[in-house]
């Protein structure tokens, strides 16, 4: 059995939290108004606890109806909307506290598709329509929780030229205009909501 460690409200002790006994949990989150409330990316799957860990439910919804995808990170934009992201570009919405996750209308990838051999290593959202994606090594924004994707900077990778790269974590700023996309060997930054991007 794996174990995280956790303050509630930024206050000591630190309280242990016992995560599913699975293979794969790569991410940890916390309703942002109820520290009890946690959920984990995993392997096939999404959990959800209501009690700190001490009992874990596997997400319903259609976003398991693939299997062997691996989920990445996990976003908590309030108590009921948490978005996900994953395997080929594939990126899954709870609007029922974790109950259940349902895929976006559309990926974040160059076709809207899943793609093979491809991954959406980092996710963050501002309100349940808005929000970014970091796929392989390009930022994808949404305007409209998902159903549509744009990607910024022209549609170009945002590393410098001659680097193979991925993002693996990334924040949009509550105006949209700064971009902050940490690399493998970068962090990354766009001043003009995603036009262009320096280290």
């Amino acid at each position: 059995t794996s174990t995280c460690r956790r303050l509630a409200h930024f206050t000591l002790p630190w309280i242990t939290t016992t995560l599913p006994d699975v293979t794969g949990n790569v991410d940890v989150k916390a309703d942002p108004t109820n520290p009890d409330h946690v959920f984990v990316a995993s392997f096939g799957a999404i959990y959800v606890s209501i009690n700190a860990g001490f009992f874990w439910n596997t997400a319903g919804g259609n976003y398991n109806s693939v299997p062997f995808i691996q989920w990445h990170e996990l976003w908590p934009i309030d108590t009921n909307t948490i978005v996900a992201c994953g395997s080929e570009g594939r990126v899954a919405i709870s609007i029922d506290g974790g109950l259940t996750f349902d895929y976006v209308p559309s990926f974040p990838t160059p076709t809207g598709n899943p793609i093979n051999n491809t991954v959406a290593y980092a996710i963050h959202f501002l309100t349940p329509l808005i929000g970014v994606v970091g796929y392989e090594d390009s930022v994808y924004k949404t305007i409209d929780g998902g159903t549509s994707w744009t990607c910024v900077n022209s549609g170009n990778p945002i590393s410098p030229p001659g680097f193979t790269d991925r993002i693996n974590a990334i924040h949009i700023s509550a105006d949209q205009q700064t971009i902050v996309a940490n690399t493998l060997k970068y962090v990354m930054v766009s001043t003009d909501a995603g036009a262009t991007f320096s280290v």
